[in-house]
């Protein structure tokens, strides 16, 4: 009976179960930990091609402001050359007016200072169109008002002529005048000089860096925040194909353990411990990944939202026009 306990434990099967165990529960976990940082890779690269996108069209846009302040600046530039040069008064003040409005109230804000013309001339202009547009608007409510309030006008007979006659000529209602008529161009608020207006020949918008800059930077902070969303994806797929080549070793382990129950020789205990080894040497590399889901200690952070990306890491972004080009393309 004696005998038959001491066959019955064996210390080589409670290893090798141990080294099995050990390995199952290794290689489960580094799949789980691969899967992890698999998913948060896909949502990393998704959330990179929606900013791209975004940043494209917001780049586009940009550009297209830039190209139309180029192509105004030109045609200013146009009217205050033929003002220069005519020797009519007239047409001279009527160029001079025309590169005034131009100016003050088509191009784009960071053009009108890139061109070094005063403040004061734009700030009124832009204020007295909105005072006209609003009065504008509020005279098209008031007459919709009257004309949905007033009744049916009722047909009138024909007034007899002098000769006793009926249908002569009637008198002619006359439009009523608006309440407010539009400001005066020869008002007394600020103008831009004729002097002013010709140093803009010596400002090209089109080789200005600051303005360029300025008018693309937006689009260039999204494209970098997309580089760096997309390099965070990167980063998690070679974390998780890590955490699968550690789910090999494990594998490799239970194979050494389970190929050595089947001798019944010494030989058994060197793949026994041929898999120990695999199994200590997928722990360390294990325990020296970074895990993903947060957690204690050294857990990956949880994806960032698309919003959060531009509103923080697109701050910090810098660069050239000529940068945000190469991204868009």
């Amino acid at each position: 009976m004696s005998d038959e306990r001491e066959k019955s434990f064996d210390i080589f099967e409670l290893i090798t179960a141990i080294l099995l165990g050990l390995g199952a529960v290794g290689g489960a976990f580094a799949g789980y930990q691969a899967d992890l940082w698999g998913g948060q890779s896909v949502e990393a690269y998704g959330e990179a091609g929606t900013m791209s996108t975004r940043a494209s069209t917001i780049f586009n846009r940009d550009l297209s402001q830039v190209i139309r302040d180029l192509n105004l600046d030109v045609e200013a530039k146009k009217q205050v050359f033929e003002a220069i040069y005519t020797e009519d008064d007239a047409v001279q003040e009527r160029t001079y007016d025309v590169a005034r409005w131009i100016f003050t109230t088509q191009i784009s804000d960071d053009a009108y200072e890139a061109l070094g013309l005063p403040p004061e001339p734009r700030t009124h202009a832009l204020t007295q169109r909105a005072e006209l547009e609003a009065e504008l608007d509020r005279q098209q409510a008031e007459d919709a008002r009257r004309a949905a309030q007033a009744p049916a006008p009722a047909p009138t007979p024909a007034a007899p002529t002098e000769g006793g006659e009926e249908g002569g000529a009637q008198p002619t209602a006359q439009p009523e005048q608006p309440a407010q008529q539009a400001e005066e161009d020869d008002d007394d608020g600020p103008q831009i000089t004729p002097q002013q207006l010709a140093s803009t020949f010596f400002r090209d918008l089109s080789e200005d860096p600051e303005y360029l800059t300025g008018m693309l930077a937006e689009g260039e902070q999204m494209f970098a925040a997309a580089d760096r969303k997309f390099g965070e994806g990167r980063r998690a797929n070679e974390v998780g194909d890590e955490f699968a080549y550690v789910g090999v070793l494990y594998t490799v382990a239970l194979f050494l353990a389970g190929i050595a129950l089947v001798f019944r020789s010494k030989v058994r205990w060197a793949f026994v411990g041929m898999g120990a080894v695999a199994v200590v040497v997928s722990t360390i590399y294990l325990a020296s990944l970074e895990r993903a889901g947060g957690g204690g200690g050294g857990g990956a952070p949880a994806p960032t939202s698309v919003s959060g990306v531009e509103e923080g890491d697109g701050e910090e972004a810098d660069g050239g026009a000529a940068a945000a080009t190469g991204d868009g393309g």
